[in-house]
């Protein structure tokens, strides 16, 4: 009796975890989808919001070109295209007039580059699967030697 419960125990673990590997593999594998041409992943949605700050001060500044606080930039005419490396920690997206003047119009669109969902929801699907056919098989057991033990009582 013990080696049945420890079995029907144990199928319904793994069955749950088998669940869990099979939803983040389905995730994964739908994040993947939906990345466009270039490989970005896009999800059709418009989830900026423009935040205005105006700050009063006692000098003309320096025009943004010049400043070295910048991480990453890019200026001129016409569309712009901003390739950058992120790093841990909290940014912020600056659109301006290279010479500070009021006046911005701009339409935006960002990134991310994300190169091992595809493979990573695979592994996961994958894993679920084999998870899942363990605890099937372990299910099986613990009911067939459930029945043995009927049958010699």
């Amino acid at each position: 009796m013990p080696a049945r419960i420890v079995a029907l125990v144990a199928a319904a673990v793994l069955g749950l975890v088998s669940l869990g590997l099979l939803a983040a593999g389905g995730g994964l594998l739908w994040a993947d989808s939906k990345k466009d041409d270039d490989g970005y992943i896009s999800t059709g949605r418009d989830p900026f919001e423009a935040e205005y700050r105006e700050s009063a001060g006692s000098r003309r500044p320096a025009a943004p070109p010049d400043e070295r606080f910048w991480v990453a930039s890019a200026q001129g005419a016409g569309d712009q295209t901003l390739t950058w490396d992120v790093e841990h920690g909290n940014w912020s997206v600056v659109v301006m007039n290279a010479d500070a003047t009021r006046g911005v119009d701009v339409e935006l669109s960002a990134g991310a580059e994300v190169p091992f969902l595809e493979p990573a929801g695979l592994r996961a699907l994958i894993a679920g699967l084999v998870t899942f056919s363990l605890a099937a098989l372990l299910a099986v057991l613990g009911i067939r030697s459930g029945r043995h033990e009927l049958a010699a009582a």
